[in-house]
């Protein structure tokens, strides 16, 4: 994930964009450590597999239990951005 959150910095997008992704990001990381407990299997990933698995082009997971409507779509649209960077179809549009 760093490699994208360093694309994002070198594009010079505002703090507060910024601010929005890393802590989306972090969202992101949470939800993954969180589905392995749920799911054991998904420990076996690693690196860009298991990004993949829980980004698309729709979108991330479902937050739980905390994220207002407007939140899921700001972390939606993180993760689709992810997923395009690791999908090599663009490098992070702002």
């Amino acid at each position: 994930m760093l490699p994208f959150l360093e694309s994002l910095v070198e594009k010079e997008l505002a703090n507060t964009t910024l601010r929005r992704h890393f802590g989306n990001a972090w969202l992101l990381g949470g939800e993954i450590i969180r589905s392995t407990f749920v799911n054991p299997s998904v420990r076996k990933l690693k690196g860009k597999k298991l990004l993949l698995k829980f980004v698309g082009e729709d979108g991330g997971p479902l937050l739980h239990g905390y994220a207002t409507e407007d939140e899921q779509t700001e972390f939606d649209g993180t993760c689709r951005k992810l997923q395009r960077f690791l999908s090599g179809g663009q490098q992070a549009r702002k």
